[in-house]
């Protein structure tokens, strides 16, 4: 009966440990897509802004090119 118990004690610790694995890389995917979606709007932000920077300039780049033949 003791070596039953014994087991039963085992086991229930190996799945409190799987449960606590499967929480951690939860948060781990959880945390890593939320980074991704950062970078993924970083990215936009910055392309957002060359272009707002670019879009007054338009008219100059022509001239420009051909000065520069």
């Amino acid at each position: 009966m003791e070596d039953r118990h014994a087991h039963f004690e085992v086991f229930q610790v190996g799945i409190l440990v799987l449960v606590e694995v499967v929480q951690y890389l939860l948060l781990l995917n959880f945390v890593l897509l939320k980074f991704l979606f950062i970078k993924i709007l970083a990215d936009f932000l910055v392309d957002l802004v060359i272009v707002y920077l670019v879009q007054p300039l338009r008219g100059h780049f022509i001239p420009a090119v051909e000065l520069g033949r």
